[in-house]
């Protein structure tokens, strides 16, 4: 009577992962080892990703992936306006046009009627609406 001979473990465990499974492992494993947040969510699951300190790699329950960089907000350009009695040029970051603003040095409103940002691009207050 002829024994069955024994297939390794090895290649018949990694015959299961697909490379493209298998390289998305290693590229989390190596972010977590270069010290990068790691989440974690059950397998094949719509949950939310949660943080993981310290991940157990239990790849058959769990899905990991590299924690993202927030999304830093910048303002491209701010609002600017001259006063007509102290010459000083304001910057501010919420300005409309048809509106008055005061000056920071002499306390004198000045009305906007037209505001150019940064870019060049210049707004004019809106036009009043006709009643015919």
């Amino acid at each position: 009577m002829k024994k069955a001979a024994k297939k390794p473990r090895g290649k018949a465990a990694s015959a299961s992962v697909k490379p493209k499974t298998l390289a998305k492992m290693i590229a989390v494993m190596n972010a977590h080892k270069s010290g990068k947040p790691i989440e974690y969510r059950p397998l094949k699951s719509d949950e939310e990703w949660k943080p993981c300190p310290v991940p157990g790699w239990n790849w058959s329950l769990f899905d990991y992936q590299v924690m993202p960089e927030p999304i830093r907000a910048y303002r491209e350009f701010c609002y600017r306006w001259q006063c007509d009695y102290c010459s000083r040029e304001h910057r501010q970051a919420e300005c409309v046009p048809g509106h008055e603003y005061r000056c920071h040095d002499c306390g004198q409103s000045k009305l906007i009627g037209s505001i150019q940002y940064d870019n060049g691009t210049i707004a004019y207050p809106p036009k009043p609406k006709s009643f015919c």
